[in-house]
C-alpha cells in the first residue's frame, strides 16, 4: 500500500453505509469512495464479527471522556461513548444524539432536539433530564472537566423530555465544537455518582457502540459490541446500525519495537503510533497497510514562559528558535515521517497563513550574538553561558504519561544542539502529572511543550494562550498579554469566516513576531494493521483515528 497524504485523507467524502470518513486505503481505491476501506477496492463488503487487538502506544489516563484530555485515547473513547453532534471536515455539524439543532438569530440560545430511542450501555434512557443531570456535573466546580466550551454558558433547561435549551452570554463558536466533542460525551445518570467516575470503570456507561467490558491497567482495555446499536450519525452508520466487530482488545505496548513488532509477527492487527525507523516495515509492504494524517489543532511545540527571567527577554527567545536546527534534527529523529510547522495552527485549518512557511532558519552566529547582546555573555567550567554568576537553564518538565511519537528524542537532541551550539542548559524531564503541576504551579519552569488536537482554531489559542486561567486552561506560557486576548477574542466571538480568517491571520503574526512559540512539528496520528483488516479511518474533523466502529476483518 502507498502512503495516503493528508490532503487526500481531508477530502470531503460522500455519506454511505460504509466510513464516510476520511481514510488513507491503497493507492487503487479512491479518497472519494464511501466504502474504500483498508487496502479493499471500492466493492468490499464488510464481514460481520470476529475480535481485533489493536496495539496502542499509551494508556490513558482515564476512560471517563469528561476528563481524558489525551487526544490518543479519543479512538479508544468513541467506542464507549457518543456525542450531541457530529463536526465535519469543513466545520459544519451533523446530527447524532441530537436529530437536530438551532440556535436563535443572535445565537445566545442552542436548542438540542434528542433522539428518542437512544439507550446508555446499562439500560437507562438517554432524554433531557440524562443531559441536564450532566451539565450540572459538568458546570459544578468539583469537576475537572475542560471547561473550554462552558466558559460563557450561563444556562440550561429541560425544555421537554426529549428538548435540551442552553443559553451563553457571547455568540460563542466553542459551543457547538464542545457539543460535537469527546469532551462533553454523555454519562449514564447512574455512572455520574460512581467510586469510578473519574478513573472510568466498567461502571461508566456511554451510549457508544460498544461497552467496556474490561480495563486491565497497564496491559489492556476490552470492549464488547452492543447488539442494540442504532443511531450512529447518518454519515458513518453501518447497514444495520451496529459495531462489526464483536470484541476489541488494546493491548497496552508502550515500547515502540515491542508494539511494531508484535503487529509484524501477527501477535496484533492494528498498531498505532508507528515510529519513524519502523515505517519501511509496513508502508508499501505486502500483507500490510500503512496510513498517517496531520492533526487538526496546533502543531507539537515547544510555548515559553515569558513572565521571568531569561525567557522575559525577547532576544533570548528569538536566540532559541534561531538556534535550533529544526530541519536536520526532524530528519535525524524522524526520517522524513514528519512535517515541520512554521505556524501556530495546523495548515489543516481553514485560517492557517502560509506566509510563514520559511520564515527563519538555523543561524546560531545570530543566535549567539543576540545572546550577548542581551548579557549572557559569560561562560561557567563547563562551558554554559551565564549572567550575574546564574547559568542558562531552560527547564522543562514533562508529563511522561503523555509522550508519544518520541518527542522524549527530539527534545533530547535538541538540548544537545543548544548546549553545543549556544551554550545553553535545556533541562528536560519526563515527572508524573503530580510533579508537573507542582512545578506549574509554582511558576519552576521555562519550557512548555504541547500539542493540543482542537478541531477550531479557537479551543487551541484559548488554552494555550488566553490570559484569564478559565480559558487558558494550559497556558503556561505566561503570556498576559491584552493584545493578544483581544485578538482571541475576535476570532471566538465571530461567526463570519472572513471575519475569524482576517483575525486569526493576525493573532499567528503576533505569535510568530513576539516569539511566544516555537513550532517544531505537525502533529499527526500514524496507524498500521494487517491486510485483513478493513475501515481503520480518520475523522476528517479531528485527523485522528476515529476508532472500531467500522473496522472489519476477513474471516
Amino acid at each position: 500500500m502507498s502512503r495516503r497524504t493528508w490532503k487526500a485523507a481531508f477530502a470531503v467524502l460522500s455519506a454511505a453505509l460504509v466510513l464516510p470518513l476520511a481514510t488513507a486505503c491503497s493507492s487503487s481505491s479512491s479518497a472519494d469512495s464511501p466504502s474504500a476501506s483498508g487496502s479493499d477496492a471500492s466493492d468490499s463488503v464488510p464481514v460481520e464479527g470476529g475480535t481485533l487487538t489493536w496495539a496502542i502506544e499509551s494508556e490513558p489516563t482515564t476512560l471517563n471522556p469528561q476528563l481524558n484530555g489525551g487526544a490518543a485515547a479519543k479512538h479508544i473513547l468513541r467506542g464507549i461513548f457518543d456525542s450531541y453532534l457530529l463536526r465535519t471536515a469543513n466545520g459544519t455539524y451533523e446530527p447524532w444524539l441530537a436529530q437536530s439543532y438551532e440556535q436563535s438569530a443572535d445565537e445566545l440560545t442552542t436548542t438540542l432536539h434528542l433522539r428518542t430511542d437512544v439507550t446508555f450501555s446499562d439500560g437507562e434512557p438517554f432524554n433531557a433530564a440524562a443531559v441536564v443531570a450532566n451539565f450540572d456535573l459538568l458546570t459544578s466546580d468539583s469537576y475537572t472537566a475542560n471547561p473550554s466550551g462552558l466558559t460563557y454558558l450561563t444556562g440550561y433547561r429541560a425544555v421537554d423530555d426529549s428538548t435540551v435549551e442552553f443559553t451563553t452570554s457571547k455568540p460563542d463558536a466553542l459551543f457547538l465544537e464542545y457539543l460535537s466533542s469527546i469532551s462533553s460525551a454523555p454519562i449514564a445518570p447512574n455512572s455520574l455518582s460512581s467510586s469510578e467516575l473519574e478513573s472510568g470503570g466498567t461502571e461508566i456507561y456511554g451510549t457508544g457502540p460498544f461497552t467496556l467490558a474490561e480495563w486491565t491497567e497497564g496491559q489492556q482495555i476490552v470492549l464488547d459490541k452492543r447488539t442494540d446499536y442504532a443511531w450512529a450519525p447518518t454519515s458513518v452508520a453501518t447497514a444495520d446500525g451496529t459495531a462489526y466487530l464483536d470484541q476489541v482488545t488494546y493491548r497496552v505496548l508502550t515500547e515502540n519495537s515491542t508494539r511494531t513488532g508484535a503487529l509484524s509477527s501477527g501477535q496484533v492487527d492494528v498498531a498505532t503510533g508507528i515510529p519513524a525507523l519502523d515505517v519501511s516495515l509496513f508502508d508499501g509492504v505486502d500483507g500490510f497497510d500503512y496510513q498517517q494524517n496531520l492533526a487538526a489543532g496546533s502543531p507539537y511545540s515547544l510555548y515559553l514562559n515569558v513572565s521571568k527571567a531569561p525567557l522575559d527577554d525577547e532576544r533570548v527567545r528569538e536566540a532559541l528558535r534561531l538556534g535550533i536546527d529544526l530541519d536536520s534534527l526532524l530528519q535525524s529523529t524522524y526520517q522524513g515521517t514528519v512535517t515541520r510547522a512554521w505556524s501556530s495552527i495546523s495548515p489543516t485549518s481553514p485560517f492557517y497563513d502560509t506566509s510563514y512557511e520559511n520564515s527563519w532558519s538555523y543561524d546560531p552566529d545570530r543566535a549567539n550574538a543576540l545572546l550577548d547582546e542581551a548579557g549572557w555573555s559569560e561562560r561557567d567550567s563547563e562551558g554554559y553561558r551565564t549572567k550575574d554568576g546564574e547559568r542558562l537553564t531552560l527547564h522543562d518538565w514533562t508529563v511522561s504519561a503523555y509522550v508519544r511519537d518520541n518527542r522524549d528524542v527530539l527534545n533530547e537532541a535538541i538540548g544537545a544542539q543548544l548546549t553545543s551550539s549556544l551554550g545553553i542548559e535545556y533541562d528536560f524531564k519526563l515527572v508524573d502529572s503530580g510533579t508537573e503541576s507542582e512545578h506549574a504551579t509554582a511558576n519552576d519552569y521555562d519550557i512548555f511543550d504541547n500539542s493540543y488536537n482542537a478541531t477550531d482554531a479557537a479551543a487551541s489559542f484559548d488554552v494555550l494562550y488566553y490570559s484569564d486561567p478559565a480559558r487558558g486552561t494550559i497556558a503556561r506560557g505566561k503570556y498576559r498579554d491584552s493584545t493578544l486576548d483581544d485578538l482571541i477574542d475576535s476570532g471566538r466571538f465571530s461567526t463570519d469566516l472572513a471575519a475569524r480568517k482576517d483575525v486569526y491571520a493576525q493573532i499567528q503574526k503576533y505569535v510568530h513576531d513576539e516569539v511566544y512559540q516555537i513550532p517544531l512539528y505537525l502533529s499527526q496520528d500514524s496507524v498500521a494493521n494487517s491486510d485483513d483488516v478493513h475501515g481503520v479511518a480518520f475523522d476528517p474533523a479531528s485527523g485522528f483515528v476515529w476508532g472500531a466502529y467500522n473496522v472489519w476483518k476477513d474471516q
